[in-house]
């Protein structure tokens, strides 16, 4: 049996490692480098940052007492119980039971219209979602008015029931820049329970 010393793997260039002299230094990327060629104001023209602002409390209050303004906000009635620091509870407009298993559409006290640059998200409000109740269809778009449906599903071990006044979801509002275009969709004006169109 021959043995062979282990050969080199074939370099295509024809260049030797050793002829290419010695290794260039590596540069640290430390953060504060960066930090420092880059101010926030350039950052967001290289990455893809999205930037969201929550209206306040403060904020909420402001835009519901505007007067004939552009950027105003309606909640009717508004209550100052369901005002939270950044969002808005919203309460059941009736009594109704939650079956196990099932999707109950409940139709939302306020009657809300939300200007061309606020957009709303729902949430459960812990205190059900605790209970396993899960909020379906969960978007505003920016131009809405009416009183929203609630889709809510019982995915608990008992009958869950919902009294009148009762406050269910979370109304988040977020600004959104650049403005266009306001909602004309099939639920505009919405009053009481509505199905599916």
């Amino acid at each position: 049996m021959i043995l062979y010393p282990k050969q080199k793997p074939a370099d295509p260039a024809g260049i030797e490692p050793a002829s290419l002299g010695s290794k260039p230094k590596r540069i640290s990327s430390t953060p504060w480098i960066l930090l420092f060629i880059f101010t926030s104001k350039d950052i967001k023209y290289f990455l893809p940052i999205n930037y969201w602002m929550i209206l306040s409390a403060a904020e909420i209050v402001r835009r519901l007492e505007l007067e004939n303004a552009p950027e105003k906000l309606v909640i009717r009635p508004y209550n100052r119980e369901s005002q939270q620091p950044a969002s808005y509870d919203l309460r059941a407009a009736d009594e109704t039971s939650l079956p196990c298993g099932t999707c109950t559409l409940l139709p939302t006290l306020e009657w809300v219209e939300l200007p061309m640059d606020l957009a709303g998200t729902l949430r459960c409000r812990s205190s059900f979602g605790r209970r396993g109740v899960l909020l379906g269809a969960g978007f505003v778009d920016p131009g809405f008015r009416g009183q929203l449906t609630l889709c809510l599903s019982n995915m608990g071990k008992e009958e869950i029931t919902v009294n009148k006044n009762d406050r269910v979801v979370q109304m988040i509002l977020h600004e959104v820049h650049n403005p266009g275009e306001c909602y004309s969709g099939r639920y505009q004006d919405s009053l009481g329970v509505v199905e599916a169109k």
